[in-house]
């Protein structure tokens, strides 16, 4: 869903919520998470809206690991820019560093177009 952003500098916040890491329900688990990401991006679409900060959805109080989300995180990216349905900015976000360096890791190695000189402290573009 989303909501109108009251004070702050952006239009609308999609909220959502990913899936608790279970081991023993791996497969399930990245699933959902893709899912999670998928979903906002059709509400993004929906609310024609052009940019997008996603977090880390999941890996704070869910335990989902950031070394199994930032693929699959990023996957989604993928996925939706290969449809033609990706908005015109996507920002991944989180205040924590090595989150940051997962994401610039994987996307050096997808051949993105993103290095990790483009981030700056608690964002990559």
């Amino acid at each position: 869903m989303s909501t109108t952003a009251g004070n702050l500098q952006c239009k609308r916040i999609i909220h959502a919520v990913g899936p608790r890491w279970r081991s023993k329900d791996a497969d399930e688990c990245k699933q959902a998470l893709m899912y999670c990401i998928t979903n906002c991006f059709d509400k993004l679409l929906e609310d024609q809206l052009q940019t997008i900060a996603i977090p880390p959805v999941s890996t704070g109080i869910f335990d989902f690991p950031i070394e199994l989300a930032a693929p699959i995180m990023i996957d989604a990216i993928i996925a939706r820019e290969s449809k033609g349905k990706l908005p015109a900015k996507v920002v991944l976000i989180d205040n924590k560093e090595d989150t940051l360096v997962h994401y610039q890791r994987l996307l050096k190695e997808y051949g993105a177009h993103q290095t990790p000189a483009n981030a700056r402290k608690g964002f990559l573009e």
